[in-house]
């Protein structure tokens, strides 16, 4: 019985925190912001054995007077044959437009649904699975 209220305190605090994000994210959504161009300068290939190849476009922009490179956050490939490559999104010379969030270090994403949406789908499920482990840890210790 001690080991459940442990494991309830936890997903608790995993719920509890998935929603303290949710609405921290909604409330970062609403700063105001600057649309701007910037341009693709290189393709960031990250491999690893869990999700395999993906490669994010890195972008150069200027805001205030500085030069800033941020790396997308959602990433860009297509299949040849069987073997992912970078896909045509996101050619390295090319602009697309930046949502910038002003702050000390400027915050820019690619002002796309995607690309802004892309921390709050972590949040959502941290939320879920805290709730879940709750209720499957209350029913286990009425049953």
């Amino acid at each position: 019985m001690e080991d459940k209220i442990f494991f309830i305190l936890i997903a608790g605090i995993f719920m509890v925190w998935g929603i303290y994000l949710i609405v921290n994210f909604y409330k970062d959504k609403k700063r105001k912001y600057d649309i701007i161009k910037g341009k693709v300068i290189d393709i960031y290939k990250d491999s690893d054995n869990e999700s395999g190849t993906q490669f994010y476009p890195i972008i150069e922009y200027e805001y205030k007077n500085n030069i800033y490179k941020t790396k997308s956050r959602c990433s860009d490939w297509k299949l040849e044959g069987f073997k992912k490559v970078p896909g045509d999104k996101y050619l390295i010379g090319s602009l697309v437009d930046l949502r910038v969030y002003a702050g000390k270090e400027p915050k820019a994403v690619i002002n796309n649904e995607a690309e802004i949406n892309v921390p709050l789908y972590g949040r959502i499920i941290a939320t879920i699975v805290g709730a879940a482990l709750i209720i499957g840890i209350i029913i286990s210790i009425i049953i």
